[in-house]
């Protein structure tokens, strides 16, 4: 299995994962014309090689590219049923047969791939991560949620490698210009996770899961409120503490907003 972070951020969200010749994006907030680009630069084919476009949530920084490109490449696109009615207004017509359904929670199949779905906290109609599984790899991606309950955590025990949002400081987002609401909303329980949350949750996963020896990409990092020096002293202190030693134990990677990741390969 192999994957990149295209895009990632409020500006903006698309991964791409592939295995067993079957490629999926996961959202598509980003111009289908840098989409198209972005998976060139990969060696990738956007007719050959993308066979499904899965989304999280119906917020336009995931979804304002969701039709173009379903059009375009003539894939299925699968959300459910909330968040095909948040995004309608965004993604325009799609042909029925390339509409997909699923409820939260279920496993659905998109050509080798085995996807699940699992909802997250965050301030949309009802927003999913999800787990992709092709059989000896599983790739967790976790964005936009204000907090990992212990079922998230449960779940993504499971995962040999993790997209997961490190979306704040608290510092900086408490001190920043943003008004007190704004503020509220993303420190809240359904807004994005902090530095903090996500170094928490990096090194519970470590000494509790099957992320061990494998890979965190760390990602919708604000642009007002964070920076990535920030998001890797804040991880890296808290590993420390922990005994975990980055480069052994874990490798930690940034997701950004103005250019994709390498294609990563699990394992």
């Amino acid at each position: 299995m192999e994957y990149s972070a295209i895009a990632s951020g409020s500006s903006g969200n698309c991964i791409f994962v592939r295995s067993n010749g079957t490629g999926v994006l996961i959202d598509a907030g980003i111009t289908g014309k840098r989409i198209y680009a972005n998976l060139s630069e990969l060696g990738c084919d956007p007719q050959r090689d993308v066979h499904g476009l899965l989304v999280t949530h119906e917020h336009q920084d995931h979804v304002c590219a969701v039709g173009v490109v379903a059009r375009k490449l003539r894939i299925p696109v699968y959300a459910n049923a909330a968040t095909w009615q948040g995004m309608s207004s965004f993604v325009g017509k799609i042909p029925d047969e390339q509409r997909q359904v699923f409820r939260s929670g279920e496993t659905f199949s998109v050509g080798d791939l085995q996807i699940t779905s699992f909802c997250t906290s965050h301030d949309a109609l009802e927003s999913v991560g999800y787990i992709i599984d092709d059989g000896r790899w599983k790739l967790g991606i976790v964005t936009d949620t204000g907090l990992l309950t212990p079922q998230m955590l449960q779940i993504l025990k499971n995962v040999d490698e993790l997209i997961l949002e490190a979306n704040h400081d608290l510092d900086l987002l408490q001190k920043g210009r943003y008004p007190w609401p704004l503020k509220k909303r993303i420190m809240g329980e359904f807004g994005h996770l902090s530095n903090r949350a996500a170094a928490a949750a990096v090194e519970f996963l470590v000494k509790n899961g099957r992320i061990s020896e494998g890979r965190v990409v760390l990602g919708h990092l604000s642009e007002e409120n964070n920076r990535p020096e920030l998001v890797l002293k804040e991880v890296l202190a808290r590993l420390a503490e922990a005994k975990i030693v980055p480069g052994r134990d874990i490798l930690i990677e940034l997701a950004y907003r103005d250019r994709r990741t390498p294609l990563y390969k699990v394992g």
